[in-house]
């Protein structure tokens, strides 16, 4: 029997008692479940059930969604009946065929806490979830939302709809679902995982060394596949919560649905990177199938001993497995094969004097004393893409007597696994780029050089798939020196050498000069490889950020659009041939004559170095690691803080016992740079620049100095100054060009140095300043200016950190907002920003790089703090707008405003306060539209008498329009309509508002309940604002609204303003383009013919993504500007008057006509009444006589 109950939604939800059980399943690892159905089904007989099929095979049908159960009783739900299974440290498999799940479809397998849910909810079957599908919110995890094209994994807490999560696939207006995956690695024919398939899912809840949920990971594999997929929410900020749900047990479900609104999945996104162009859910599948549930505890992490290698000048080391990866996540598997070290994703290898059974003991890890010394090896990278990062690095392990949340006794200058030390990465690379950074203890960003998203000391033609000087295609070495300065006894630096067997261009890295945080980085350096540091190798980036190593960096040249981080899940890197060696140390012979491998001077980084080690120094390279002679780039040398008026020369002494060799060095700039060496023996080394002339540098041993001499000579701008002062900007006096001063910048902004996101607003909280907040692109181009001038002055520079300023916003109530509370639109984004959008309240601040791309930000950064002069008010422009009268709709409106002009557009507070005085100026006199007060008051009058009043009031309106002066004396009032005005922007077929210049509209006042048209916005496309400056969503109307029309005059100058002058009518025509061909714009319309082109509505219901343009052009035909093809400017010399008539008589007629439609109805209305009521009379008329024959 059925039964039917009517929920409070009005829907009657039916149920066949027989279904609601459809049997057990086995569960392995747990027992026998039983299935019960939701109470909450389609009304058809066949539909929104889960079917037990032979085999223990889920069949979910669509609509349908079941509860894993302890058993199932009837017609009776009950919460204490379902399942409460502890996940915590297990992992739960599952094969799933989702074969004909296509575009809006969406198979899901998840967890909720109905077990602790007593509310019955809407649908009467205790049924919850994050998003209170029937009403009752609780903790939910979605191991698998999925379809054909799109995976989605998701951890919610009771109170977060949208959760955060990973996979493929989806996007909205504003941001892009997630991309771990690619379309070319999950779909039909998946590289990786062919949908059409079934495939094995296997999802493990990680746990800490607490035992609380660390991580949910997610991992797909098929038989027969040639890879699996991967991935880890480790940073969600409800993993505490979900800890307890479940601890306490949560419920396993599985549903199958579709919508024609499933682009949050499985939406191609704005970046156009996802799978589905339209949602279509006549085309999914009747049903999807669940089987071979079973839950398994995690393997023990017990440490690993994968082998041992041989280090050339050291001996054998055993190597160390990590047991997780950071906390949370398992280490992926590395081995040894033959001495050769094949890393996999996720893995980390220690050297150890030896790998012991049991726990990790950090004396067992390898301390190699380098200092002085030189470390090699040869590394294999083909298979590591964009994304992926392969490190060898140094780490005082040994030293560390904190195990650690990975419990190991790692650390590093990151705190990965919650301990920091000092650091030294040799190498973090893919085969696109390559990184080597100095960390000190307390220095997570460090100072490094290479090729990447930060480093340009290299490009892609030298380093790379192919490049001509490092293949990284195929191994290559890495040399990595660590040389003391002989007179102190401290590192000298870091060098680095990148050699290829077959490639006759080595590449070279020094880093000789380290300022960590005021104190002297190599010297803290110096202590940490004293003591001995223990080498480290690992292999990770999937599911991980990887653009601030590969990205394409501010200036667009880094190796990386985009990163691919599923194309390291199943790729391998390998490391062999280690070895250490002692450094050589020059010595003489008699004569002064060196008897060692000569060394040449590497200019690129600048002056030499004094005593002090605190300034910018020059550096020293290797002679065997570049051929003789070349040419090198010499960049701008850095200028002192107080630029000389006459060459000058400063003296310095090198602190290494050294010998040089002739070598030749190309000058672009205007520069004089001296040098000689120490004592031992001496050279000159002088630089000759001219403008416009190639210079050489030629090095020469005479045969006795005893000192270092540099000399440069700077030519400054006569009238220039600079103030030295910090923390206040430097000022220039005009350039003779004529170019405006920075005065004005440097009374603005004060730099406070660099800080922390809180401390920045605490040194910027004088009175009258505040952080920087460019609200403006004025704004943003005096902020930029002065940051220039700040890296001009040496106080910033153009790497990053330093590079980067933190901006008064952050992200608070689901916005971003300016420190004073007001809306902060309008960011320049850069790519792939901001990065945390799906948990904004992980980076909830904003900073801004040296090229104006604003990021959003951690806590943990020190960037540079710029404090503003706070504004003072902003003074509207009251002659910005004119009210020019009403208009019958918003087309009218717009054409009333012409050419020179357009229908308000209100984009920043000043200028909707304008807007706002301009509208009181229009109802100062308190007089309402004469027309519209006639019409009113004849309403009730005679038909002729009311026709007469609107063909005044329209003829009114027409003269009103062709002479604005007569509207200039205030024509609105405080009563709806003459209270409101049409602004000038719509509802796009995008689905978001757009002003008429193409502009987003962003920042609206709505009024309390707008948008009124939300879910159907097409309906209410055009916006306008009260006199209370309150934004409302509206349509055109029936018959059309007479909203005020409020013209701005246009800010830039349009072709429109060249045709005037030409003597002719300026008109526009409008036509239907196409929106993605950039061939047909507005001026040409080649896709103009055909129903596309008679009319905005035609145009935008056409397919494809046309959009509607306007064009100028004379066109005299009258008819064709009443079809709404042609609007005439109509010029004051009288020549439009027949038009102005034309379209007067016109209107008049559509009147005429409406109101002999709206006569003739009434009429039809009356007689078919009449008819029916005389009918049902004469009907009873015989039923009475029928009764008196009876």
């Amino acid at each position: 029997p059925w039964f039917c109950v009517l929920l409070a939604t009005s829907r009657c939800l039916c149920h066949v008692r027989g279904t609601m059980c459809p049997g057990n399943v086995q569960l392995e690892g747990y027992g026998q479940t039983s299935l019960v159905n939701t109470g909450w089904t389609p009304e058809t007989t066949n539909g929104g059930l889960v079917d037990l099929l032979p085999g223990g095979v889920l069949q979910a049908r669509m609509g349908g969604r079941a509860y894993f159960a302890s058993g199932c009783t009837n017609g009776i739900y009950s919460n204490q009946q379902y399942l409460a299974v502890n996940l915590i440290g297990k992992t739960v498999r599952y094969t799933i065929d989702i074969s004909g799940a296509g575009c809006g479809c969406n198979a899901a397998f998840y967890l909720v806490s109905m077990r602790q849910n007593d509310n019955r909810s809407d649908c009467l079957d205790y049924y919850c979830d994050a998003n209170s599908v029937c009403g009752v919110a609780c903790d939910e995890i979605d191991i698998q939302e999925a379809n054909l094209f799109s995976w989605h994994s998701t951890l919610h807490r009771f109170d977060d709809k949208g959760g955060f999560g990973r996979g493929y696939g989806g996007g909205g207006q504003d941001w892009n679902g997630p991309r771990d995956w690619t379309q070319a690695d999950y779909g039909p024919g998946g590289r990786c995982i062919d949908t059409s398939h079934p495939f094995q899912v296997m999802a493990s809840f990680q746990v800490d060394e607490h035992g609380e949920l660390a991580s949910l990971d997610v991992k797909l594999h098929q038989e027969g596949g040639s890879c699996s997929l991967q991935l880890a929410i480790d940073s969600y900020t409800g993993l505490p919560r979900l800890s307890r749900a479940l601890q306490a047990g949560m419920t396993p479900v599985v549903s199958y649905w579709s919508s024609d609104d499933m682009g949050w999945m499985d939406g191609r996104g704005p970046d156009e990177k996802g799978p589905c162009m339209v949602d279509c859910p006549k085309n999914c599948s009747e049903a999807v199938q669940f089987s071979d549930f079973r839950i398994e505890d995690m393997p023990r992490l017990d440490k690993t001993c994968p082998g041992s290698v041989s280090v050339d000048g050291y001996g054998a080391v055993s190597l160390v497995g990590a047991r997780l990866n950071k906390p949370g996540q398992v280490a992926g598997r590395a081995d040894v094969r033959g001495g050769v070290v094949v890393a996999e994703q996720r893995s980390r290898l220690y050297f150890g004097e030896h790998c012991g059974v049991g726990d990790y003991i950090n004396s067992e890890y390898t301390a190699l004393k380098l200092l002085g010394r030189s470390f090699r090896y040869k590394v294999d990278l083909s298979a590591a893409g964009c994304g992926c990062n392969a490190a060898f690095y140094l780490t005082n392990l040994r030293q560390n007597f904190d195990s650690s949340q990975c419990s190991d006794y790692y650390c590093d200058a990151n705190q990965v696994c919650g301990v920091r030390c000092a650091e030294i990465d040799l190498q973090e690379a893919n085969r696109h780029a390559f990184y080597s950074t100095l960390h000190a203890p307390e220095d997570n960003n460090g100072l490094g050089a290479g090729y990447g998203n930060f480093h340009r000391e290299w490009n892609s033609s030298v380093y790379g798939p192919n490049a001509r000087c490092i293949d990284t295609l195929n191994p290559f070495e890495v040399n990595a020196s660590f040389p003391v300065d002989g007179s102190t006894g401290l590192l000298a630096g870091m060098e680095i050498t990148l050699t290829q067997v077959g490639k006759d261009c080595p590449l070279a890295l020094k880093i000789s000069s380290y300022l960590s945080g005021g104190s002297d980085g190599l010297a803290l350096l110096t202590e940490a490889l004293q003591k001995g540091m223990t080498p480290i190798m690992s292999y990770w980036g999937q599911g991980e950020n990887m653009q601030w190593l590969d990205g394409p960096g501010s200036d667009g040249k880094g190796p990386c659009p985009s990163d691919g981080g599923s194309a390291c899940t199943a790729s391998k890197v390998y490391f062999f041939d280690f070895a250490v060696e002692d450094l050589q140390v020059a010595t003489m012979t008699e004569g002064g004559r060196p008897a060692t491998t000569p060394l040449v001077i590497d200019l690129l980084a600048g002056p030499p170095r004094t005593p002090d080690r605190t300034s910018t120094t020059s550096t020293l390279i290797s002679a065997s690691s570049i051929s003789s002679p070349q040419v090198l780039p010499l960049p701008p040398l850095q200028p002192p803080a107080q630029p000389p008026a006459q060459p000058r020369t400063t003296t310095s002494t090198l602190r290494q016992t050294q010998t040089y060799t002739t070598n030749t060095y190309t000058v672009p700039q205007t520069q004089t740079y001296t040098t000689t060496t120490p004592p031992t023996t001496a050279v000159t080394a002088t630089v000759t620049v001219t403008t416009l002339a190639t210079t050489v540098l030629t090095t020469s041993t005479p045969s006795s100095s005893s000192t270092i001499t540099t000399s440069y000579t700077t030519q400054p701008p006569p009238t220039s100054t600079i103030t030295s002062a910090l923390p206040h900007l430097a000022t220039r006096a005009p350039t003779a060009s004529g170019s405006p001063t920075s005065d004005h910048i440097a009374s603005r902004y004060r730099f406070a140095g660099f800080l922390g996101p809180s401390d920045a607003r605490t040194v910027c909280n004088r009175p009258g300043e505040r952080l920087a907040m460019p609200k403006t692109e004025g704004e943003r181009h005096a902020l930029l200016q002065a940051v220039r001038m700040m890296i001009e002055h040496g106080s910033m520079s153009r790497m990053w950190p330093r590079d980067t300023l933190w901006l008064g916003g952050h992200w608070k109530d689901g916005v971003w907002q300016w420190d004073d509370g007001t809306p902060a639109g309008m960011l320049q984004w850069a790519e792939d920003q901001p990065s945390s959008k799906f948990n904004q309240k992980l980076e909830p601040w904003l900073c801004m790089v040296s090229d104006g791309h604003v990021y959003d930000s951690d806590a943990p950064y020190e960037f540079g703090a710029m404090c503003e002069r706070a504004p003072g008010p902003e003074v509207p422009d009251f002659t910005l707008y004119e009210f020019l009268g009403y208009a019958r709709g918003p087309d009218e409106a717009r054409r009333a405003c012409g050419q020179k002009r357009h229908l308000a557009m209100p984009k920043t507070a000043a200028a909707k306060n304008a807007l706002m005085g301009s509208i009181r100026k229009a109802m100062s006199d308190g007089r309402i539209r004469a027309a519209a007060a006639a019409a009113a008051a004849a309403a009730a009058a005679a038909a002729a008498a009311a026709i007469a009043a609107a063909t005044a009031s329209i003829v009114n309106d027409v003269a009103s329009w062709q002479h604005p002066e007569a509207m200039s004396d205030g024509r609105m009032s405080r009563n709806w309509p003459n209270d409101t005005i049409w602004l000038g922007g719509r509802w796009t077929r995008f689905a978001h508002w757009e002003w008429d210049d193409g502009t987003p509209a962003q920042e609206l006042s709505w009024a309390t309940g707008q948008p009124s048209g939300q879910g159907s916005q097409e309906r209410e496309p055009w916006l306008c604002m009260l006199s209370n400056g309150k934004v409302h969503d509206s349509s055109a109307g029936t018959p059309p609204y007479a909203f005020g029309v409020m013209c701005e005059k246009k800010q830039t100058t349009e072709r429109a303003s060249e045709s005037a002058s030409s003597g002719s009518s300026n008109r526009i025509s409008f036509c239907c383009a196409d929106a993605n061909d950039p061939n047909d714009v507005c001026g040409t319309c080649t896709s103009s013919s055909g129903p596309c082109g008679g009319s905005r509505s035609a145009c935008e219901a056409c397919p494809g993504l046309l959009k509607w343009c306007s064009v100028e052009g004379d066109v005299a035909d009258a008819a064709v500007a009443d079809a709404g093809l042609v609007i005439s400017r109509l010029n004051s010399d009288g020549r439009s008057a027949g038009l102005r008539q034309t379209l007067s008589l016109r209107r008049l007629g559509g009147s005429l006509v409406q109101v002999v439609a709206l006569a003739l109805a009434a009429v039809i209305i009356l007689s078919t009444v009449h008819w029916l009521w005389k009918r049902q009379r004469a009907m009873r008329r015989r039923r009475l006589d029928w009764m008196v024959l009876e």
